[in-house]
């Protein structure tokens, strides 16, 4: 297979793929090269290659975390908090999330007389 390596970037981009994803696939690529008999300068060569591409396959991914920081030190850490309404729209979506379960009858078996567990605690106390 033959990659184009200006199409690296934008092929990868709305992947979000970490530097914590990338050094698992190339350590597997390691390994499965190792255990299916490559020598070991051929394994070193395709190291480098892997390695240039790095900030091309993890850019999408960092970028977008770099936003979210720069939002969350601007705007505070609440933000989806405030969206759903605070306290009051928190607890309405509850409500709506428990009238979904009572609803479907997958979850009857976890219900006691129509009620989930966490009505009889009380929803904050549940979750």
């Amino acid at each position: 297979v033959q990659y184009d390596v200006k199409q690296m970037r934008p092929a990868h981009y709305n992947m979000n793929i970490t530097d914590y994803h990338f050094d698992v696939v190339s350590e597997l690529f390691q390994r499965a090269s190792k255990e299916n008999g490559c020598d070991a300068e051929a394994m070193m060569d395709a190291a480098i290659v892997v390695a240039k591409v790095r900030a091309d396959v993890t850019t999408g991914c960092v970028v977008r975390m770099e936003l979210a920081k720069k939002k969350n030190a601007q705007d505070g850490m609440d933000q989806l908090f405030q969206r759903l309404g605070g306290l009051d729209g928190v607890m309405a979506m509850i409500d709506r999330l428990y009238e979904c379960v009572e609803r479907d009858k997958r979850h009857q078996h976890f219900l006691r007389r129509g009620q989930a567990p966490a009505d009889q605690a009380g929803p904050d106390r549940f979750l």
